[in-house]
């Protein structure tokens, strides 16, 4: 919304980005997690929505040179990076104390944590930033379906580690692969 406010020359787009981020933040509690952050569980939000927040957040804070908000955004995913695992992955679900509430992982949300960490190094220069998004990336990486005998597969990610797992169960959503590409993108831009 901001950034078509900007294109559109219609400040009051940005305007109202800018009190939805405030909203948001109302929300954010001194862990640094948000409540109401999820459609399905308000107690334990997926990573996916956990990344939405996030990612809204810092690149809203970054348009309206919002140092308040980009500030939120490292509140928000500091607890994150410390909660990735020894395989590259975060759990699918964080209570208020980030403890993981399910076992399995929800791998767009690792995606799009990837990106908000590869954002925050682009912006801060901060190295953790950087091996926490690698972290997240070559374990999609991993898990990327590349030689499945049904070629609509090929290419795709899952939307639970395992397979069978809490989000998209035996599915391989389309945005899984849309911010697996975008972290990828991320990615290659920084190892240039």
């Amino acid at each position: 919304m901001h950034r078509f406010g900007e294109i559109a020359g219609e400040r009051r787009y940005q305007d109202a980005a800018i009190r939805v981020i405030e909203a948001a933040l109302r929300q954010q509690q001194s862990k640094g997690w948000f409540a109401h952050n999820c459609l399905t569980r308000s107690d334990a939000p997926l990573t996916h929505t956990i990344g939405y927040t996030l990612q809204g957040v810092l690149e809203v804070g970054v348009a309206a040179q919002r140092p308040d908000f980009v500030a939120a955004a490292r509140k928000g995913v500091d607890p994150l990076v410390a909660r990735i695992d020894r395989c590259g992955l975060l759990a699918g679900r964080f209570d208020a104390d980030w403890e993981p509430a399910i076992g399995s992982s929800c791998l767009t949300g690792n995606a799009q944590i990837a990106i908000v960490c590869y954002r925050l190094f682009e912006l801060t220069g901060a190295a953790e930033y950087k091996r926490a998004a690698d972290a997240l990336v070559g374990a999609l990486k991993a898990l990327q379906a590349l030689e499945s005998p049904n070629p609509a597969l090929n290419g795709a990610i899952a939307g639970s580690f395992p397979l069978f797992g809490g989000y998209m169960r035996a599915g391989y959503p389309n945005w899984a692969a849309k911010y697996f590409l975008d972290a990828l993108l991320l990615q290659h831009r920084l190892n240039r």
